[in-house]
């Protein structure tokens, strides 16, 4: 019985498997025919489903834009004019970019920046720059000193009593 299935599945058509059963020889060995190519099983590979794609950046007008996209902007300094000359600008100021480490990258002045083609407006909170759409704030802000302890924490360990080593 078992040798009329392996029969029925490698032979090609619709055949009745009983009728193939009845046919069969009734010997004490079987036999069973050469196979010319072995049945490869197919491998069906589900598409992975599509993800929707993130709206991705548009790239960088110029070197400013780039920098401004990889690292952070600090305004170092900044001068205000009282009465400025009539080809002088308000103010002037220094733009640093810094790295995570607080790594100076590069250091911009206004002029720079103006010569570039960005548009530098003087506002309460530091300085606004745009070009082409894009607008960047540059603030003044605190630079952490790595492995300097701020002056409150130092203060407080300052009033703490401190062990001599005498029982």
């Amino acid at each position: 019985m078992s040798v009329a299935y392996l029969w029925n599945f490698f032979q090609p058509g619709d055949q009745d498997l009983k009728a193939v059963v009845q046919d069969a020889p009734k010997t004490e060995h079987a036999v069973t025919p050469a196979v010319s190519a072995p049945v490869q099983p197919q491998v069906v590979v589900a598409a992975a489903p599509a993800k929707a794609e993130e709206p991705k950046e548009p790239p960088p007008i110029d070197y400013l834009d780039k920098l401004a996209q990889q690292y952070d902007l600090r305004l170092s300094a900044i001068l205000d004019r009282k009465n400025p000359q009539p080809e002088q600008a308000a103010f002037e100021f220094v733009m640093d970019v810094l790295d995570p480490g607080y790594r100076v990258k590069e250091r911009f002045r206004r002029i720079d920046v103006v010569s570039l083609g960005w548009t530098v407006e003087r506002r309460d909170y530091g300085v606004l720059i745009s070009k082409g759409g894009k607008s960047y704030v540059v603030r003044p802000w605190p630079l952490d000193n790595f492995g300097k302890a701020p002056e409150r924490q130092l203060s407080q360990l300052g009033q703490m009593p401190v062990a001599t080593g005498k029982p």
